[in-house]
């Protein structure tokens, strides 16, 4: 199970600049690849540590698990796409 410290910001910016590197590596247009957090079996306090540290897209497999979440983040909507 995935744990706060994990979601910490200098984490998260490593992980977007290793894709950013691989990215460019690959030939690909900078920025044309998207990490997307995928909150399946993760409680929503959880799932707002993620974001609280800038991750900026995430994803659920279900509806019926996601509304939960969505209505308990509400308040950090704009942090999200």
């Amino acid at each position: 199970m995935l744990t706060t410290p994990q979601f910490s910001p200098a984490r998260l910016e490593a992980v977007l600049q290793r894709i950013e590197s691989a990215t460019l590596a690959a030939g690909r247009p900078a920025g044309s690849v998207t990490l997307i957090g995928v909150t399946k079996t993760q409680p929503a306090p959880v799932v707002g540590a993620a974001i609280a540290a800038g991750l900026a897209n995430v994803g659920e497999n279900y509806l019926q698990e996601a509304v939960p979440k969505i209505e308990a983040l509400r308040d950090r909507r704009d942090a999200v796409q």
